[in-house]
C-alpha cells in the first residue's frame, strides 16, 4: 500500500493513475498531476487540487518503476506578478468599536481566482513586506464583519 500526505492510494486508484499517465503522455508533469488530482478528487481544504503532493506521489511511483513520466520541459522561471492596487482595496474609514459591537466576525476561506486576486491585492497594498508568492501548501482567509473585510490571514 502506498500512502502520500496521509492519503492511502488504493489499487484501483493506482491503476487509474497509470492509465492517466499512459493516456496523457504528451502533457507536462504538472498537467498530469493536475489531471490525476481531478480524477481522484484530491483537493486541499480551500478546494484547490493537491498538485504538490500528487507530484511527489508520481515521482515515487516512477522510482518504483510503476509509471514512466514524460521528461521535464525547459520553461522560463515563473516571475511573480505583483498585484496592481485598484479601488476595491482603497483605504476605508477605520472600523472602531469593541468586538461585541462589530460582531459577528468570521473567517472565510479564499476559494476562487477572483478572491485570491483580491487577497493578494490587499497584501500588496497593506502588508509591510508587500506581496510574496506563497510556496507549498497554503490557506488564505478573509476576516470579515457583516459590513467589510477586516483583515487577511495566510498560513503556509
Amino acid at each position: 500500500m502506498i500512502v502520500q500526505c496521509g492519503r492511502r492510494i488504493k489499487t484501483e486508484e493506482l491503476e487509474q493513475i497509470r492509465e492517466t499517465v499512459k493516456t496523457f503522455h504528451r502533457l507536462s508533469q504538472s498537467e498530469i498531476a493536475q489531471t490525476v488530482c481531478e480524477h481522484l478528487g484530491w483537493h486541499t481544504a480551500s478546494g484547490a487540487n493537491t498538485v504538490d503532493a500528487c507530484r511527489k506521489l508520481l515521482k515515487r511511483l516512477e522510482a518504483k518503476g510503476l509509471i514512466s513520466l514524460p521528461g521535464k520541459r525547459d520553461c522560463p522561471l515563473r516571475i511573480c506578478k505583483q498585484p496592481v492596487a485598484t479601488n476595491r482595496t482603497r483605504p476605508q474609514e477605520p472600523v472602531v468599536g469593541t468586538l461585541s459591537e462589530i460582531k459577528p466576525v468570521r473567517l472565510r476561506v479564499v476559494k476562487d481566482k477572483e478572491e485570491t486576486a483580491l487577497f493578494n491585492e490587499y497584501l500588496s497594498r497593506y502588508h509591510n513586506l508587500g506581496y510574496k508568492q506563497p510556496f507549498g501548501c497554503h490557506l488564505r482567509y478573509f476576516m470579515e464583519s457583516a459590513e467589510t473585510i477586516l483583515g487577511c490571514m495566510l498560513f503556509s
